[in-house]
């Protein structure tokens, strides 16, 4: 943990959503990736269809899958929102295409992290706050993308989908990485974006929230930040 003491800032604790937060969501690179393959579709329609897949996730309970298994699932849905279940029927392998999918979206990967992430994460960490993350994803695919781009080291605790009985929403996750930390939810802001997951999770605890809105989508939300950077510039101390 890290131990210096620090003024500059006006929590203790800065805690963080991984995909949408840190790096690009994965919606976009899905979006993305099927236009390459060859299926088009609007924004709208892969983002709706995302969403809704995320939603059967988040009430599934694939906590002994693994990550493999939880993602052949989980672009099934995706595929049946879009219509794509009915073209199966005229020849279309959905299994082979969700594994060209993963593979071409594990290619490019390594353009996910936001730009302002790393120079964020190291500024906080070096003042002395303490650093946690809470994911929804499987803790094998966190903690690997966490070391692929060197981020590991910034974090005193790591919560991914298994570790706590339920997921964001749930306050449980909140509770253990606040547990983790030794920090109380005064202490600590979380910074996610989505609406529900993130924010509304967050202050079920009392946790102050910021949402992540780098596309616009809630120009009527409280605690809305552009990106990470806007972060600093409302938590520190003039």
């Amino acid at each position: 943990m890290n131990h210096i003491t620090t003024s500059f800032w006006k929590h203790r604790g800065y805690f963080f959503d991984m995909d949408g937060t840190l790096l690009r969501a994965p919606e976009e690179d899905f979006y993305q990736t099927m236009g390459r393959l060859g299926f088009y579709y609007s924004l709208e329609e892969v983002y709706s269809a995302y969403y809704a897949a995320r939603e059967w996730y988040r009430q599934s309970s694939f906590r002994l899958n693994s990550g493999e298994e939880i993602w052949r699932a989980f672009a099934g849905r995706i595929f049946q929102c879009l219509g794509l279940d009915e073209r199966g029927s005229l020849g279309l392998d959905l299994t082979d295409l969700a594994g060209r999918l993963r593979a071409e979206m594990d290619r490019r990967e390594g353009d996910r992290l936001y730009p302002e992430t790393r120079p964020v994460l190291q500024r906080l960490f070096s003042d002395g706050c303490t650093l946690a993350l809470i994911s929804s994803r499987p803790g094998e695919g966190v903690r690997q993308k966490l070391a692929s781009f060197q981020l590991t080291s910034f974090f005193t605790a790591v919560i991914a989908r298994e570790d706590a009985p339920a997921i964001k929403p749930s306050p449980l996750p909140f509770r253990l990485a606040l547990e983790m930390t030794g920090l109380t939810a005064e202490q600590c802001v979380y910074v996610g974006d989505m609406p529900e997951e993130d924010v509304e999770g967050a202050q079920g605890v009392g946790m102050q929230p910021y949402l992540v809105d780098r596309r616009g989508r809630y120009p009527e939300a409280p605690h809305v930040l552009r990106d990470l950077v806007e972060l600093l510039r409302r938590e520190i101390l003039e």
